[in-house]
Order: C-alpha cells, then sequence, then structure tokens
C-alpha cells in the first residue's frame, strides 16, 4: 500500500498538476470551508494503485512442456529472466526478447543442443535447437535418400548429446536373360532303316528373363531378391525319328542279327490296329497310349512291358492285350488307318529281347 505523508506528497506521486487539483478542490461559494477533506485523500491513493502494472497471464513452451505462467514482466525477454532461463546464442525464441507481453499470449524457447550426425564414416557436430531429428539434418544440410536409414527415427526430438546415425541405402534393379534348352522328342519310323535317325524339326531353345533387386546398406555385402520371372521366348522342341525298318526282313540276315540279342523267338501271326478303332480308348492295359510301338499280346505267351524286336516293324513294347490276340498273335500298334490297312494279316518272327 502506498504511503501518503501529505496532501502535498500525494500530488508528487501521482504527478497530478497543482493547479489541476486546487480547481478541483475548489469550495462552491465564499461560504464554503477552504479546505480538503480525508474522501480527496483517498481518491488520490486510489488513482495511485489504479496506475500500477497489472499481472497477465503468459503460457511458455519450454522443453517440450507448456505451461502458463502469471508475471509482471512487460517483455518476453523479462519473462524469460523471471524464470531462471538465461537465452545463448543458438537457442530458438519464438518471438524476439523484447516483445511486450499481453494476457493470453503464447511463446516457446528451445534450448540448443550438442548433436553428432554420423553418415558412414564420416561425422558432423552440430550445436542447434532443431526440434527435430529431420530438422537438424536439413540444417546440416545432409540429403537424404528414399531408402535410407536413420536412428533414432526421423521424427524424434533431439536430446543432448544425440549420435544420429545415418545408413545410406544403395538399391538397383538389373534385368538378365537367360536361355534354356529345348526337349527332345524321339519317336519311331517305320519307313526309316534301322539305325538311322532323321531330324524332323529343329529345336529353338527358350529365353527367360530374370529380374533381381539388389540392395546395399552402408559397407555391406550387396544382397540380391528376386522379384520377377518370365519366359520372352518359349522353347520348341527337337523332333527326331529313329529307323526300325529292317532290310531283308525274315532272311538268315535279320535272324542272325537279332537272335543273339533276344532270350526269345516267336513265330506269330501279326496284325495292325489303329488307338480309335472300335472300342479302342486309346489306353493300353499297362496305361500307356496306344499307337506305333505298342503291340498287343498274349500275356502267357509275352509278358506286359517285354521289349521285342519285329523285323519290318522296329522296336516294340508289349502293353496291351486284346479278346483275340491269344497264343502265337500281336497286334501292332499304329499312328494312321491307312497304314494299318496296308499292313493287312502277315506271318512273321518276333524277338523278345533280353
Amino acid at each position: 500500500m502506498l504511503r501518503i505523508r501529505n496532501y502535498a506528497h500525494a500530488l508528487a506521486v501521482t504527478g497530478f498538476s497543482l493547479s489541476l487539483i486546487a480547481v478541483a478542490i475548489a469550495p462552491a461559494s465564499a461560504s464554503e470551508p477552504s479546505h480538503v477533506g480525508p474522501d480527496v485523500a483517498t481518491d488520490v491513493v486510489d488513482a495511485t494503485q489504479a496506475l500500477a502494472p497489472k499481472p497477465v497471464t503468459i503460457t511458455l513452451s519450454y522443453q517440450g512442456v507448456e505451461s502458463a505462467y502469471a508475471t509482471e514482466a512487460k517483455t518476453f525477454g523479462e519473462l524469460l529472466a523471471e524464470r531462471g532461463i538465461k537465452v545463448d546464442a543458438d537457442d530458438y525464441l519464438s518471438a524476439p526478447e523484447s516483445t511486450p507481453l499481453a494476457d493470453g499470449m503464447s511463446f516457446e524457447y528451445r534450448p540448443a543442443v550438442h548433436v553428432t550426425i554420423a553418415v558412414g564414416k564420416h561425422k558432423v557436430s552440430l550445436h542447434t535447437a532443431a526440434p527435430t531429428v529431420t530438422d537438424a539434418l536439413a540444417e546440416a544440410r545432409i540429403a537424404l535418400g528414399p531408402r535410407d536409414a536413420v536412428v533414432p527415427d526421423r521424427r524424434s526430438s533431439l536430446e543432448p548429446n544425440e549420435i544420429v546415425r545415418v545408413t545410406v541405402v544403395n538399391a538397383w534393379t538389373v534385368h538378365t536373360q537367360r536361355t534354356f534348352a529345348q526337349a527332345i522328342v524321339k519317336r519311331w519310323n517305320a519307313h526309316l532303316a534301322l539305325g538311322k535317325t532323321r531330324i524332323v524339326t529343329r529345336g529353338v531353345s527358350g529365353i527367360r528373363e530374370i529380374t533381381t533387386r539388389y540392395t546395399r546398406h552402408g559397407n555391406a555385402p550387396i544382397r540380391g531378391r528376386l522379384i520377377a520371372s518370365r519366359i520372352i521366348r518359349h522353347a520348341r522342341p527337337e523332333i527326331i525319328e529313329r529307323g526300325t525298318m529292317v532290310a531283308n526282313a525274315g532272311t538268315g540276315f535279320a535272324g542272325s542279327e537279332f537272335a543273339r540279342l533276344a532270350r526269345n523267338v516267336l513265330h506269330v501271326i501279326a496284325t495292325a490296329y489303329i488307338a480309335g478303332c472300335y472300342k479302342c480308348s486309346g489306353i493300353t492295359a499297362n496305361g500307356m497310349h496306344a499307337g506305333f510301338g505298342i503291340i498287343a499280346v498274349d500275356p502267357h505267351l509275352i509278358p506286359l512291358g517285354s521289349k521285342l524286336m519285329i523285323p519290318g516293324y522296329g522296336r516294340a513294347i508289349a502293353g496291351d492285350t486284346g479278346g483275340a490276340i491269344v497264343g502265337h498273335r500281336v497286334d501292332l500298334g499304329m499312328n494312321h488307318l491307312a497304314d494299318a490297312m496296308r499292313f493287312g494279316r502277315r506271318a512273321m518272327t518276333v524277338y523278345v529281347l533280353k
């Protein structure tokens, strides 16, 4: 409370002009007593109280925490000094220290910290008030690639003496073409001499495109990962025919040639059939596809699966049976009806190979 020693003192403290006070308290008429009463002194004291500064409420964000303070400080700088905060050159202030304070204003103060940024073997020391790791990297002019790894997380706030480690990640894609061999299809030809071969269709190798993604983290070994594989040219099989026709079939030449390879020699009556014959399914008794090289036999005489050489027909496999094929009867598979009709019915010698 301001203490007033006398009226003159009150006038001097409040800054009122003596002449103005005199006018204010002058008697209305000569008959009224000319003195200053106690009410006037009270008014003067209230005026001095009205001129005194009033506290304001300010919100200050410091070290990530917002707090409200009631203060009589006139500027932002005075508020910081009042809170015992000494501002260094690298510290962050959301407003100049000379900013006048008004009730409800908000400010932020962020002290600078020492940070080490390590990029591979290179290190950069920084004294910064950057709010996050990303801001510190930008301040140090370190540009990050889209795959670069940063520890701690890029959005993390900085701690004093923080070490930020940046691992440069390089990535690239390689497309490689590789060839793969064509299939080779072999088939018998009864019209080609035994031991002769003929290429019917030239094969073409295929081409496959392999897409590999390579990555390298810093100086670590390179790692590859297969991400795609597609065939850009399909392989075309090579078809080779082998002859089975024996010259001078049925003569001593054939007998002497095959007798030493056979475990059994049989004289049979041979007919011919095709896969599409009446009541034929196209699948033989042992599950093979009927056609040239597959013959029907009596399994009591020639076990199924036996390999045979038949002069004039070629190599064959006993792979089928038939209701009419009993005893010394065989039915030779053909691919075309014309071949079966042309073959007809013949007496032949067959050699069951060892």
